[in-house]
């Protein structure tokens, strides 16, 4: 069996060509080039292959392992993602420096981003898509929010008796 083929041997669609022609046909609509900025994937079912594309106008990339969608590159987002993650992370670990992030941009850029954070985790194995619960993401906000003060405050004394 072929990889592009499913189990009963129909074709599987190609995912960047359909996020391609999805994007191209808008465009052909609204008779412009779409400002949109996505986050698209989908999983072969059986296979557990996971294909996630980030997009931007018309432009179609494989997304990285985590991924931060809608901000530039000199934003505090991208920053705190290139700073903090780091491909060793448990998935646990990954999933709170997502809520991290987004709580920080929330924080910082309330302008752009806001409201109730949804958070779902994909994984090759069965499930394949778990969501985590808005309390628990609530939860991790919160513990941030007290923790990081905390946390940056101590070491901002600890760095400051350097100048001793």
């Amino acid at each position: 069996m072929k990889e592009a083929e499913s189990q009963d041997g129909t074709q599987l669609p190609n995912t960047k060509a359909a996020i391609e022609t999805a994007l191209l046909e808008l465009s052909q609509d609204i008779g412009t080039i779409p400002d949109i900025i996505s986050l698209t994937g989908s999983v072969e079912s059986g296979y557990g292959k996971i294909e996630l594309y980030k997009s931007h106008e018309l432009a179609v990339d494989p997304a990285m392992a985590f991924e931060v969608i809608g901000t530039g590159e000199e934003s505090l987002v991208s920053y705190l993602k290139h700073n903090l993650y780091s491909s060793d992370m448990s998935l646990k670990e990954a999933t709170a420096l997502a809520v991290y992030i987004i709580l920080m941009g929330k924080q910082y850029n309330p302008q752009y981003c806001g409201g109730r954070t949804d958070v779902e985790v994909l994984t090759k194995e069965y499930p394949l898509r778990t969501p985590v619960s808005y309390a628990k993401v609530e939860e991790l906000e919160e513990a941030f929010k007290i923790g990081g003060r905390r946390h940056l405050k101590a070491l901002l004394g600890e760095v400051a008796g350097l100048l001793k």
